[in-house]
């Protein structure tokens, strides 16, 4: 009985294909994990403010009301913000925690009855919401009771120059 020499053939083609297939996609995957940790680190980072002090004095504003409940689901870990009328917010909130660690998240406007907080006259709501895979890390840390805290959430605001 003779071995056919195309199946020795096609059992080495089996196997480098195999061997590359998995050298590429160690590859792929490692690239991919590097790329969404850097997402992740970008995300939490603080970038710098759009305001500039040459334009007036920057106003910190804090919190009415400081919401965490990441288990609800995407952007239920937020502040409510009363910015007066004639001043603009930074387009970032900024949590700085006791420990040092600070921490940025996304600002919006949502229309009043969106809000669903009441707004005095003269004013208008800014919600600001911190991702919710940031959260899970600062929850994991037991850092819950200090990210709840009005005081450590901060959104600068300017007097509107033009």
């Amino acid at each position: 009985m003779t071995r056919r020499p195309w199946k020795r053939r096609l059992g080495r083609h089996l196997l480098t294909f195999a061997i590359g297939g998995m050298v590429g996609g160690t590859l792929f995957g490692g690239a991919q994990v590097n790329r969404l940790w850097q997402r992740s680190q970008m995300i939490s980072d603080c970038p710098g403010s759009r305001l500039s002090a040459s334009n007036g004095p920057l106003i910190p504003v804090h919190p009415a009301q400081v919401t965490v409940e990441p288990w609800k689901g995407r952007h239920n870990v937020y502040a409510v913000f009363l910015v007066p009328n004639g001043y603009h917010p930074d387009e970032f909130v900024t949590i700085a925690l006791p420990d040092g660690q600070t921490y940025c998240g996304h600002i919006f406007t949502p229309k009043p009855h969106v809000a669903n907080y009441p707004v005095p006259p003269g004013y208008y709501v800014v919600r600001g919401l911190l991702r919710t895979r940031t959260t899970i890390g600062i929850l994991s840390a037991g850092k819950k009771a200090e990210l709840e805290q009005p005081q450590h959430w901060t959104l600068a605001t300017q007097k509107n120059w033009w």
